[in-house]
């Protein structure tokens, strides 16, 4: 995980990414979207370890795969922030790159328009 961002007092967006180099020494990244809900989790600040301990998590889901968005090149996003509000209204979220000053990199801005969620009957 790179990067948290709140959507609300208990749902937050995350990143999570990593690399692989294959054996001609190149790098892939995977980089997936998720939405977490704090809602009913245990506390565990107060834990020293959760090897013996009963917790209950967060709740999570999947948002994106960045890696099927069809880019020719999906850089090592580690940043994410809200966009400006979209002129429909809707909001809209940016996710960010930099080339860590190596040519092999890019510096990258990604833009997604945010949909809201529909109710259980389409509303």
């Amino acid at each position: 995980m790179t990067e948290i961002l709140s959507v609300n007092d208990h749902k937050f967006l995350l990143i999570e990414r990593a690399g692989v180099q294959g054996e001609d020494r190149s790098f892939k990244n995977y980089i997936r979207l998720y939405e977490i809900d704090i809602n009913g989790a245990s506390d565990i600040s107060n834990i020293d370890s959760l090897q013996e301990s009963k917790f209950k998590p967060v709740k999570k889901r999947l948002i994106l795969d960045l890696n099927t968005l069809g880019l020719s090149k999906l850089d090592n996003i580690e940043g994410i922030s809200w966009g400006p509000k979209l002129a429909n209204g809707n909001n809209s979220l940016v996710l960010a790159s930099d080339n860590n000053f190596n040519s092999s990199q890019v510096t990258q801005f990604l833009a997604f328009e945010v949909l809201p969620k529909k109710g259980p009957k389409g509303n």
